[in-house]
C-alpha cells in the first residue's frame, strides 16, 4: 500500500507570528479571516496584532479612538496597553472626552473645555490676533506637548464644527502649532484640517465684509500665503480648489481671475490646462457647480472645443 506524504501547511505551522501579524495589519476587513483557518482566528484575537492593525489603519493619533469605537469585541486592557506601547497617543483630551460619556464629570474637564472652546471662525479677530503678540501661544504649546491634545477625527463627524473651526483658526494665527502636533506624532493634522485651513486662509485675504482699510491682495500675496501653508504639509488639490471657487461663487467676477492666476502660478500650469482640469473635476452630479463651470468656460482660450 502506497501512502502519500502528508502535506505540510507552511502557514499554519512554520510562518513566524511576526510575519503573519505584519501581513495582517494591511487587511482592511480582518473579520473575514477569522473563519478561514485557526491560525488567522488566533491572530485576529491577539492583542499585539490588533494594536498593529489599528495603528496602521487609523494612525497613532486616532488609534485609541477607533479601538474604543469598535467596542468590547476589539478593545481590552491588553490591547490598549499594546497600542500605547507601540506609539499610540493617549491624550488628556481623549481621556476627558471618555469621562463625559462613560465616567464622572471632572472639574478639570471644564478647564480644558475653556482652553479650546470658541465660536466659529471670525475673520476679523484672526487678522487682529496676527497683528498682536499671542500670549496664549505658550498655553496651546503646553496643551499639545504636555497633555498631548489631539482632536477627534473630523472626517466622520466625531468632532463638532465649533472645535474644528477653532483649531483651523489657531493654525492660521500660529502655523508653528502644526510642527508641535507632528512632534508628538499627530502627522495627520494637515490632512484632517486641509479644507478648513486652506479656505480659511483665503477668507482672511478676501473677507466677506471688507473693513475700510482692506485692499485687494495681488497674486504675489495670495501665492505667498498659500505656499506658506503648502510648505507645512497642506495641499492645494483639485477638490479643495473647486470648494474654494464654490465658496467665493458670488464674488467670482471680483476676485475669480486673481484666484485663477494665483493657483496656476503655484501649480506652474497654463491657464487652459488648469481650467480644463477644474472643469473635469466639476462634473460631480452630487454638487451644483453650474455657475462655476460657466465661469471657467469664460476664461478658456478661444480654441476648438472651448465649451466643456
Amino acid at each position: 500500500m502506497i501512502t502519500r506524504p502528508q502535506k505540510r501547511n507552511y502557514f499554519q505551522n512554520e510562518l513566524p507570528n511576526e510575519v503573519v501579524i505584519y501581513v495582517f495589519k494591511y487587511v482592511k476587513n480582518p473579520m473575514n479571516l477569522i473563519v478561514s483557518c485557526k491560525r488567522w482566528s488566533f491572530i485576529c484575537k491577539d492583542s499585539q496584532a490588533k494594536a498593529e492593525w489599528i495603528i496602521y489603519q487609523f494612525g497613532r493619533a486616532h488609534s485609541l479612538f477607533y479601538a474604543i469605537r469598535l467596542g468590547p469585541t476589539f478593545i481590552s486592557v491588553d490591547v490598549a496597553r499594546a497600542i500605547i506601547t507601540k506609539g499610540g497617543i493617549l491624550s488628556r483630551y481623549f481621556v476627558q472626552r471618555l469621562l463625559i460619556h462613560y465616567g464622572n464629570y471632572d472639574r478639570k474637564l471644564v478647564e480644558l473645555k475653556i482652553v479650546h472652546s470658541a465660536g466659529q471662525t471670525d475673520i476679523d479677530s484672526i487678522k487682529t490676533s496676527q497683528q498682536k503678540m499671542i500670549p496664549w501661544a505658550n498655553e496651546i504649546r503646553d496643551l499639545i506637548l504636555i497633555t498631548k491634545f489631539i482632536p477627534f477625527p473630523p472626517k466622520e463627524g466625531y468632532e463638532n464644527n465649533r472645535q474644528l473651526n477653532l483649531i483651523a483658526r489657531t493654525i492660521l494665527i500660529c502655523k508653528d502649532l502644526v510642527l508641535l502636533w507632528k512632534k508628538i506624532g499627530y502627522y495627520e493634522i494637515c490632512e484632517d484640517f486641509n479644507d478648513l485651513v486652506m479656505q480659511g486662509a483665503l477668507q482672511m485675504l478676501f473677507p466677506p465684509a471688507q473693513p475700510p482699510e482692506w485692499t485687494k491682495p495681488d497674486i504675489k500675496t495670495v501665492k505667498a500665503r498659500l505656499t506658506e501653508l503648502i510648505d507645512l504639509g497642506f495641499q492645494l488639490n483639485d477638490s479643495i480648489i473647486l470648494d474654494i471657487f464654490h465658496l467665493f461663487e458670488s464674488r467670482l467676477d471680483e476676485i475669480g481671475k486673481i484666484l485663477i492666476d494665483s493657483f496656476t502660478d503655484i501649480k506652474q500650469e497654463t491657464q487652459d490646462l488648469f481650467l480644463r482640469r477644474c472643469l473635469a473635476e466639476s462634473q460631480n452630479p452630487a454638487k451644483n457647480f453650474t455657475n462655476i463651470t460657466s465661469f471657467f468656460n469664460k476664461y478658456l482660450s478661444n480654441t476648438a472645443g472651448k465649451e466643456f
